[in-house]
């Protein structure tokens, strides 16, 4: 099909949206930036081939691209989601704190799997600074008896659903932090490896702190594959390493495909 649009640059509105749709199904999620180079024209008109086709209620806008509608999933509460995958997400903890070293600050975020890495931190006893703007995670680490464990809770406005600081506070702290390394999950990964969250302001989150810091790992069970959010982060090749827990070997070569480092565990 891409060879199909390359081939064609004077494509008329309707055809082109057509086309659009076409990919949008293929992939899950589209760009403003790769749908110019394909169709060979300015973003502005892809943003307006966007707008028509999100009024028509046949895709979803997202940062700098779109989503079918049926990706952008409804955002359940911390509470719900501490609940699911429990083991899967036990495991990756498990890995990765062993990938810690003392004396080491990094950055936790909002999400579940996050939270059981923060409990294996306390448990492990680490001594690490923690930067996080979660708070369950402030709670467990202030409330823990490990005197060489640091914590630095990033403030903001609360989302109550997530129990997590956002907005430009949330963002100026984090950049005046710099860590070594991120520690993140996010809602889902789109078939080409758009890493996505319900919220835009836990996604600017997200997206800040793998910038601020020097390695940003990613979390993700198998479930993240099959949900996605409105919302893009940014493609997965941003990060440094993908841990995938209760995934098979084909997701992981699609990923490596991608130009990622991904380890798989399992137990």
């Amino acid at each position: 099909m891409i060879d199909q649009i390359r081939s064609s640059t004077r494509t008329l509105p309707e055809e082109r949206r057509r086309q659009i749709l076409e990919l949008l199904h293929r992939r899950g999620s589209i760009t403003v930036a790769e749908l110019g180079q394909l169709f060979r024209i300015s973003p502005m008109t892809i943003r307006r081939d966007l707008d028509a086709l999100e009024r028509a209620g046949q895709l979803k806008r997202t940062h700098g691209g779109a989503i079918l509608p049926s990706f952008a999933q409804h955002e359940d509460s911390f509470a719900q989601r501490l609940e699911r995958a429990v083991e899967a997400k036990e495991l990756l903890a498990e890995i990765a704190a062993a990938m810690l070293n003392p004396g080491e600050a990094i950055f936790l975020d909002s999400s579940t799997t996050a939270y059981y890495l923060a409990r294996r931190i306390v448990n492990l006893g680490l001594a690490i600074t923690i930067a996080t703007n979660s708070l369950p995670i402030m709670e467990l680490v202030a409330s823990s008896q490990v005197p060489q464990l640091e914590l630095i809770g990033i403030g903001g406005a609360l989302r109550k659903l997530t129990l997590s600081f956002v907005g430009q506070r949330t963002l100026a702290d984090i950049a005046s932090l710099y860590a070594d390394k991120t520690f993140f999950s996010v809602k889902g990964v789109t078939p080409n490896g758009n890493l996505t969250d319900p919220d835009a302001q836990e996604a600017d989150v997200k997206r800040a702190m793998i910038e601020q810091s020097r390695e940003a790992i990613l979390l993700v069970d198998g479930t993240k594959f099959q949900q996605y959010g409105l919302h893009i982060i940014g493609q997965v090749k941003v990060v440094s390493q993908v841990l995938l827990a209760d995934t098979s070997e084909e997701r992981a070569a699609e990923l490596r495909a991608m130009g990622v480092q991904v380890r798989r565990i399992w137990r």
